[in-house]
This record gives structure tokens, C-alpha cells and sequence, in this order.
């Protein structure tokens, strides 16, 4: 197995982000509801839908059901994302075992921090193991297989 370097990771995380942004969303956004309940009828009910349902919330629903997706993935036989088995790439702990729901949730929720720091990601170049910031505090590694 090698070590993954930045640019396969963030390929994989792409491809990750399509999937999910153009076919996992829109079905539980629009098709699960719609099969549901009614949609609203007059414009008044239309308008009051549109509040309820601002941006940040959406946002917030969208990063949770993103979190869940990979931790899922990402802690199934499969070890992967879809973005991460098609770019050959299986998420371990340090003990190069496949890991649990919830060390995957840590480390997708700590993939935050990674992504604010910015230095976060970049360490993945940068560490002996290739880790970046969330793989270090969660105690995994990534590599190709």
C-alpha cells in the first residue's frame, strides 16, 4: 500500500462532492418529501415553505448528510467514499484496521478544522504517514491501495 499524496485525496473528495450534490441531495431533498406529503398549493403556503426553509439551515442539513455519508462509506467493508474507491484509496487506523462509524464521524466532523486552518490539509504532503490535521487527531490514515 502507498502512502496518498494531497492531490488524490482532493480528486476523491470531488468526486465525492458531485455525487453527492447531484444525486444524493436532490433525492432526499425533493424526491422523499414530494412522496411524503403534498407540496404547497397556493403561493402564500409557497412563500411560507421558501421561509422555513432558509440557507442556513439547508447548509447545515446538507454538512450533516454529508458527514453521515462518508462516516458510513468510510467505516463499511468498502473502507471508502465512492470519490475514494474510484481513485483507489482506503481510509485505516493507525493499527491498519478499518475503522469504526463513529472514529469516522470524529474524523469528517474534524475535517472542518482542517479546512479552516488550511495548513490543515496541506500537511498531508508535509507528514511522515501523509496525514492530514483530522487524520492526526483521529488516529487514521489513508492510503492507496
Amino acid at each position: 500500500m502507498l502512502q496518498t499524496q494531497f492531490w488524490f485525496r482532493a480528486l476523491a473528495f470531488w468526486i465525492d462532492f458531485w455525487i453527492f450534490n447531484n444525486i444524493i441531495l436532490p433525492f432526499i431533498l425533493f424526491v422523499i418529501p414530494s412522496l411524503l406529503s403534498e407540496r404547497p398549493t397556493d403561493l402564500s403556503d409557497e412563500i411560507a415553505f421558501g421561509i422555513m426553509m432558509n440557507e442556513v439551515s439547508i447548509n447545515l442539513l446538507m454538512l450533516a448528510l454529508l458527514f453521515i455519508y462518508s462516516s458510513a462509506l468510510e467505516s463499511s467493508p468498502l473502507q471508502a467514499t465512492i470519490g475514494k474507491w474510484f481513485m483507489k484509496i482506503k481510509v485505516y487506523d493507525t493499527a491498519y484496521k478499518r475503522i469504526s462509524f463513529l472514529k469516522a464521524l470524529v474524523r469528517n466532523v474534524l475535517k472542518i478544522i482542517s479546512a479552516i486552518s488550511v495548513v490543515g490539509v496541506f500537511l498531508i504532503d508535509m507528514t511522515p504517514r501523509r496525514q492530514a490535521l483530522h487524520d492526526l487527531l483521529s488516529g487514521t490514515i489513508v492510503l492507496r491501495r
